[in-house]
């Protein structure tokens, strides 16, 4: 993300917390005067108008009321009053002999909970069964869901109306932006967010893997073409690895040789402009041909069953796409011990009868 726009958020987010203690009616209007300067400063600096940076204002507001509500919500795992409530749409989730199933029969695992929100799949946790930490750890990743939601719609009204973002990447960022409002998903887009996802559930379901995934914001999509990031674990840092700590992955299902050409030239551009205040040193591409996500997808829709459609992979077919993912990242020794770890429990959850 660009500093100025950094600064800005953050300088909203302290007026934020300092509005809370204004209650009288000269106290509102002095904060709004002093709102008004900000959102004045935040303009001239990004050359965007008053109502856009207010928007953002308000944005990150909602960011400061998700917090307060996961504070909240965290006081109540130790309410003995307080239960959690199933709304029409959650799937209630409980604990079995360590294991975890919904209320379908379907097992899941820890990756599973924490992450098929992606998938709009919503669980709510049985207050009895599940552990304490697991509960916490899933509010805290819901609220990190939401909060990353918010920080995409920042970035996007923020590029869009600056005079210093190039037409073409403001078309970019309005694309997307019309792509959420309507709930539309391009298939190289469920592709990408099909292995993702399956990396992301694997690191935190095998905690002795070497590396984490984290997801790209919108600003590291469009300026930097990177879908997701592969990022060593501190742990694994000098034990038998290359010396990559972080790589950006670009992502396609579009294997003609055209296509990959054109995306490398883009990449090699973006790498030239990453800094050393980027996370990642490395941009790669990886692609895999479409006919690796469409079945599996459209049979997961028949159901929509816990654990997304990526579940629905063949062993076979998820040791592929482990390599492939991580052929850049790590050596060929390492993919294979990283592999090891993972292949006898994949593919082993019981699936609802």
């Amino acid at each position: 993300m660009r500093r100025e726009f950094l600064e800005n958020i953050e300088e909203y987010s302290q007026l934020i917390k300092k509005g809370k203690g204004l209650k009288t009616e000269s106290g509102d209007d002095e904060f709004e005067a002093e709102l008004n300067k900000a959102i004045n400063k935040a303009s001239k600096k990004r050359g965007s108008d008053f109502l856009s940076q207010r928007q953002i204002y308000l944005i990150q507001k909602e960011k400061q009321k998700t917090m307060n509500q996961l504070r909240r919500q965290l006081v109540n795992l130790d309410n003995p009053e307080h239960h959690s409530k199933l709304g029409k749409n959650s799937r209630l989730v409980n604990q079995e002999q360590g294991r975890y199933y919904d209320q379908y029969g379907t097992e899941i695992s820890l990756g599973d909970l924490f992450i098929d929100q992606e998938w709009n799949i919503h669980y709510i946790l049985d207050d009895q069964t599940m552990p304490r930490k697991i509960r916490k750890r899933f509010l805290i990743e819901r609220a990190k869901y939401n909060l990353q939601k918010y920080l995409d719609q920042q970035i996007i009204v923020d590029e869009t109306t600056s005079k210093y973002t190039h037409w073409k990447k403001q078309s970019a960022y309005s694309e997307i932006q019309y792509r959420n409002k309507e709930g539309i998903e391009q298939f190289g887009l469920i592709a990408e967010k099909m292995v993702r996802n399956f990396l992301r559930k694997l690191s935190i379901d095998f905690p002795k893997l070497n590396f984490e995934v984290i997801k790209a914001d919108v600003f590291q999509d469009v300026e930097q073409k990177i879908d997701f990031i592969i990022q060593r674990r501190p742990h694994s840092i000098g034990v038998n690895v290359q010396a990559v700590d972080a790589e950006g992955i670009q992502f396609t299902t579009n294997t003609a040789q055209p296509n990959l050409e054109k995306k490398k030239e883009q990449i090699e551009h973006s790498k030239l402009q990453l800094s050393s205040e980027d996370l990642v040193k490395n941009i790669v591409i990886v692609s895999l041909p479409v006919k690796t996500f469409i079945p599996v997808y459209d049979e997961w829709l028949k159901t929509k069953s816990s654990g997304g459609p990526d579940k629905l992979w063949s062993i076979e077919v998820k040791e592929t796409i482990f390599r492939e993912l991580l052929k850049g990242f790590m050596s060929p020794e390492e993919i294979a011990q990283q592999w090891g770890v993972v292949s006898e429990k994949l593919g082993s959850y019981k699936m609802a009868a």
